[in-house]
């Protein structure tokens, strides 16, 4: 019996060392970037606030959790060059992307500020959905921040 048990954790040892824990850093595809802009000023009632990005594979507004996510814990005004963000290691598929100002310490909470690309009219009324593959990076995808739910983009006024 324990020639068995000393069997069982040599083969379990193998196995943890032979497919390893870590994800490569160097995918050719798979992943998503650009930047994030907002002119406005966070708002200061949020306890911890934070900017995410979201890439989902369905719809947003059939959320669940989402395939991928970046969080930055940025108090104050984001950078007039935008705000990097990557999203990585992402299935191959088609996906919706956006951005949200959120309280980590209140994650349900409606998001007052929220932007999209290709903008936020694309989130909420037809959703656009790219296409990451195994070998082409998606890059450039700005994202700009908008208040008001995001109705403040000139997308809704056609501006």
């Amino acid at each position: 019996m324990k020639t068995t048990y000393i069997y069982c954790i040599f083969l379990l040892a193998l196995g943890m060392i032979a497919c390893g824990n870590e994800y490569p850093d160097n995918l050719a595809g798979r992943r998503v970037s650009g930047r994030i802009f907002y002119d406005g000023v966070i708002d200061e009632n949020l306890s911890t606030p934070a900017i995410g990005v979201f890439v989902y594979a369905t719809p947003p507004l059939d959320m669940g959790v989402p395939n991928g996510t970046q969080m930055f814990v940025r108090p104050g005004l984001v950078p007039p060059e935008g705000l990097a963000y990557e999203v990585r290691h992402l299935d191959p598929y088609e996906y919706t992307i956006f951005a949200a100002v959120i309280d980590l310490d209140d994650p349900d909470q409606t998001p007052s500020t929220i932007g999209a690309w290709p903008d936020v009219c694309s989130l909420l009324i037809e959703p656009v959905m790219l296409e990451i593959t195994e070998n082409e990076p998606l890059t450039d995808l700005d994202i700009h921040l908008y208040d008001n739910l995001g109705l403040d983009d000139p997308c809704f006024t056609g501006s």
